[in-house]
C-alpha cells in the first residue's frame, strides 16, 4: 500500500480529519498571530518540597480517612478513597421516556504514587524507574481486565486540570464499559481493517515516518508525532512502527527498552518548553471487548504527555 504525506500548502483556514474519531478539527494558523489582551498563565504551581507533612501521598503520613501510607521508596498503589466509581452493581426501574436514559456501572478506581517525592514529575525519573513504572502499571491493567471492559491510566497534573494533590500519581480506572469516544476509535479502526486489510495507525505511522514533518522522535520500534489532526497547542502520540500490538502486556523486552527513553525525552522536553508545573493530562489504556476481532480495538498507543494539554493562554475551547 502506496502511503504518501500531503503535498498541499496549510497555511490557510481548514479542517483536518480524525480517522480514529471520524471527526474534524478546525484549523485557522493565521489566528496565532492576533494581539493578546487576555489571561496569561504565568506560573500554575510554586516549587514543592522533597516531602509535605500535610499531603496524603506522601510516605508515612495519614489519608483523610485515617489510614496510614507506608514508608513507600519507589511505587505505591491503593484503592482510590474518594473513587468516582465503585464495585456496587445496583438495580432500579427504567426511565419513563426514551430520552431520560441511564443503566448502573461499577468500576474501581485507584491510585499509582510512582515516587515517595513530593517534588518530582516524570520527566525526573530515570530509564529503569520508567521501566519499573510501565511494569507496574501493566500488571495492574491486567489484572483489572479480567473483571471489568475498560481499564484508563491517566495522569491530570496541575489545578486547572482538577488534580486534586501536587504529589506525582497516576490514576487508574476500571469501568464496566467502554467509554464512548474509545469505542468509536474502536469502531473506526475496525472498519479501517476491513476497508484497507492493514491497522489504520500502522499505515499512519509509515506515513509520518516517511514524512518526518510532525516526526518527535523515532526509533526502531516506536514512532512519537504530532498528529495531524491534533486539537491541542502541545499533543503528542506514540505508535509502534513495526507491528500490531492490541495488548501492552505484549511488548517485548527489546520494544519496551526503547519505548521507556523516548518517554523520557518527550517529558523533559515538554518541560524546558514549556513551565515545570503547566497543567498536563497523560496516559494509556486496555479494553477488552467480547467478540471482537483480535487485535482492532487499539495499536497499544498512548499519549504521552494521552494528551498533553498546555494552558498558556487561559481560554474557552471553541469549534465549529
Amino acid at each position: 500500500m502506496m502511503i504518501t504525506a500531503p503535498p498541499f500548502d496549510l497555511t490557510f483556514p481548514h479542517r483536518r480529519f480524525n480517522p480514529l474519531l471520524g471527526t474534524w478539527v478546525l484549523n485557522s494558523p493565521q489566528r496565532s498571530q492576533r494581539p493578546w489582551a487576555g489571561h496569561q498563565v504565568e506560573d500554575i504551581e510554586h516549587s514543592l518540597p522533597p516531602y509535605a507533612p500535610d499531603c496524603p501521598l506522601c510516605p508515612g503520613n495519614k489519608r483523610v480517612n485515617g489510614v496510614q501510607n507506608p514508608e513507600y521508596k519507589d511505587i505505591f498503589v491503593f484503592d482510590n478513597d474518594f473513587p468516582a466509581l465503585t464495585d456496587d452493581p445496583r438495580t432500579f426501574k427504567a426511565p419513563y421516556d426514551a430520552l431520560l436514559k441511564i443503566e448502573p456501572i461499577t468500576g474501581v478506581c485507584r491510585v499509582v504514587c510512582f515516587t515517595a517525592r513530593h517534588d518530582l514529575t516524570l520527566a525526573d525519573l530515570t530509564i529503569r524507574e520508567l521501566n519499573d513504572l510501565f511494569r507496574v502499571l501493566t500488571a495492574q491493567q491486567v489484572e483489572l481486565a479480567q473483571r471489568y471492559r475498560w481499564v484508563q491510566i491517566f495522569e491530570n497534573k496541575g489545578k486547572v486540570m482538577g488534580s486534586s494533590q501536587p504529589h506525582p500519581h497516576f490514576a487508574i480506572w476500571a469501568t464496566s464499559y467502554v467509554p464512548s469516544t474509545l469505542w468509536v476509535e474502536h469502531v473506526n479502526q475496525k472498519a479501517y481493517f476491513l476497508d484497507h486489510g492493514s491497522a489504520m495507525l500502522l499505515d499512519y505511522a509509515r506515513l509520518e515516518s516517511s514524512s518526518q514533518e510532525r516526526v518527535v522522535l523515532l526509533n526502531d520500534s516506536w514512532l512519537a508525532v504530532v498528529p495531524f489532526w491534533a486539537l491541542w497547542p502541545f499533543e503528542v502520540l506514540i505508535v509502534p512502527t513495526k507491528r500490531h500490538i492490541p495488548r501492552f502486556e505484549q511488548i517485548c523486552e527489546v520494544e519496551l527498552n526503547e519505548l521507556c527513553p523516548d518517554a523520557q525525552q518527550i517529558a523533559q522536553e515538554v518541560r524546558q518548553t514549556v513551565q515545570r508545573f503547566l497543567p498536563i493530562r497523560d496516559g494509556m489504556a486496555r479494553g477488552s471487548i467480547p467478540g471482537r476481532q483480535p487485535g482492532l480495538l487499539a495499536n497499544a498507543y498512548a499519549h504521552l504527555p494521552t494528551t498533553t494539554q498546555v494552558c498558556l493562554h487561559k481560554e474557552i475551547l471553541v469549534s465549529l
